[in-house]
């Protein structure tokens, strides 16, 4: 056995013999998963989970999936679990053609893969509950939203109002996952992102694209009683761009050109930039203006920045118009 699996074995062991009291009372699944982090007391999945997220080690996660497997924990954790574990086996293996590792701003909505259809089942289903969750609290950006639904900035959002109306529509009957997802945004906005942590694990198990980039933000940012988790959120950030996702592009782009998290790299900031503008996402346009306008990875050239942000104001991007305001308008 090597050692990272003799780690796992171990720690499996102190869990079986030490938290016995832990465990749940009541059946397993007696409380949804999705509420699980509102919860007081903490189970041992809960617990295991915590002594594990940050861990470099294999074996760890796939100690954790091999107890959801065989029914020990209900698996709460277990679509994170998954991804790090991809992302860890991936960056032990021979690079092939270099790394392809990933800040956010709160309701930026993306895709991971394999990309759902834009209006599927899940988008049609609704109900006066589930259309009030939708005005109050669905991303401008989400494709899960209906279409006659506009969006609501994360600044704009009521979070009292979303709350209230987003707990009703998580009750309706096949209610749609973008409603967790949307009712994870007002938590966050109230500034609850324990409780919405839960929720956007329970749009991720339900296949929800936008739930997948939200986490991200809160793992990597921390703070607010969570742990920063930089590696899971770069896991997140690389699923999801790995499916073209615009926005997603412009976070690892952002990430190299600043170099963190990850080590400085121009050159991979001009890629992820070049990728989120063909996909049309306005924060590639107003940050590729910025290398240009400062000489950050290419020669220094105005005309070139102020084009950019030109045309991020055209696709509604705020930075790109002020700084094309500022920084370009003939005086």
């Amino acid at each position: 056995m090597s050692m990272p699996s003799k780690c796992a074995a171990a720690l499996l062991a102190a869990f079986g013999l030490g938290l016995g009291s832990l465990l749940p009372a009541g059946p397993a699944g007696a409380a949804p998963t999705y509420m699980r982090l509102a919860q007081t007391q903490l189970s041992a999945e809960d617990i295991f989970w915590q002594t594990i997220q940050n861990s470099t080690d294999p074996a760890m996660f796939q100690a954790y999936l091999d107890q959801v497997s065989k029914g020990t924990f209900p698996g709460t954790y277990k679509p994170l679990a998954e991804i790090k574990l991809g992302s860890l086996k991936k960056d032990a293996a021979p690079a092939a053609s270099g790394a392809k590792p990933a800040d956010t701003a709160p309701g930026r909505a993306v895709i991971i893969d394999p990309p759902p259809p834009a209006q599927g089942s899940q988008a049609a289903a609704s109900s006066p509950d589930v259309e009030a969750c939708d005005r109050a609290a669905a991303a401008p950006g989400s494709r899960e939203k209906p279409a006659n639904i506009a969006g609501v900035t994360f600044k704009a959002i009521d979070s009292s109002a979303a709350i209230r109306a987003c707990r009703k529509a998580i009750e309706v009957a096949g209610a749609p996952r973008r409603v967790f997802f949307q009712l994870a945004r007002a938590l966050s906005k109230s500034g609850n992102d324990a409780d919405a942590m839960s929720y956007y694990r329970k749009g991720i198990e339900l296949g929800d694209t936008d739930a997948m980039h939200n986490l991200a933000g809160i793992v990597r940012a921390g703070g607010r009683g969570i742990k920063r988790d930089p590696g899971l959120a770069l896991a997140l950030y690389e699923k999801a761009a790995a499916a073209g996702v615009g926005e997603s592009l412009v976070q690892l782009g952002a990430m190299y050109a600043d170099g963190r998290d990850v080590r400085r790299d121009y050159a991979k900031a001009l890629d992820y930039y070049q990728r989120a503008i063909e996909a049309r996402a306005p924060g590639g346009y107003t940050n590729m203006g910025v290398l240009y306008f400062n000489g950050r990875g290419v020669p220094r050239d105005r005309n070139k920045a102020c084009e950019y942000w030109r045309e991020g104001s055209a696709l509604g991007e705020d930075v790109a118009a002020s700084n094309w305001k500022r920084s370009c308008r003939v005086r």
